[in-house]
């Protein structure tokens, strides 16, 4: 019809929204379980994965997924009913029974990628993620202060709970009797 168009033509106007993202945080990783010695990691849950909710809000994490791969972020379909308390924690099992909290997989020994992914229906984006180094036989890798980037190994695992050492109990022994030792009266006054 010989009239003139500029390429390209104009796309229409498309709005596009994201979704918040929650404000969660893989916060413990626990690969290599002790067996040998009797301690909070070997009677606890063995392979285990910990989320931390940074924010002041309960976030339902039913729908989300868990995956060692960043090529198959679906992996493992978090199941209904997982709500994490504000400055909380939760725990799954990695396992790979894919039961209730039980992942359907297992940690690498070696360390390896671990993300957390939002729902399909919101795009399936990352919400956080974290690459763990293989650690000895019952330490984790955990973030430290909890829900920070900055991980380490811990020799006491605590699933469930804030990440801080623990203090050994001859310590704790010498201390209390330190206090009573100074808080007793001095005779013959």
């Amino acid at each position: 019809d010989g009239a003139e168009r500029a390429y390209p033509l104009p796309a229409p106007m498309i709005t596009y929204a994201l979704p918040v993202l929650p404000a969660v945080k893989i916060n413990e990783v626990l690969p290599r379980p002790s067996r040998e010695v009797p301690s909070a990691a070997a009677s606890g849950p063995g392979e285990f994965i910990e989320i931390y909710n940074a924010s002041d809000q309960e976030v339902d994490l039913e729908g989300h997924f868990l995956s060692d791969s960043r090529r198959n972020p679906t992996k493992w379909r978090i199941p209904a009913g997982s709500k994490v308390k504000p400055k909380g924690f939760l725990v799954f099992i990695a396992d790979g029974s894919n039961q209730g909290n039980h992942t359907s997989f297992k940690l690498s020994n070696s360390g390896e990628f671990l993300g957390i992914f939002g729902r399909m229906e919101e795009g399936n984006l990352m919400v956080d993620s974290t690459a763990f180094r293989g650690v000895r036989s019952g330490e984790s890798w955990g973030a430290s202060p909890d829900g920070s980037k900055n991980f380490r190994a811990w020799k006491d695992p605590t699933p469930g709970a804030r990440n801080i050492p623990k203090i050994p109990e001859e310590l704790l022994k010498k201390k209390a009797e330190e206090q009573k030792a100074e808080g007793s009266p001095t005779e013959g006054n």
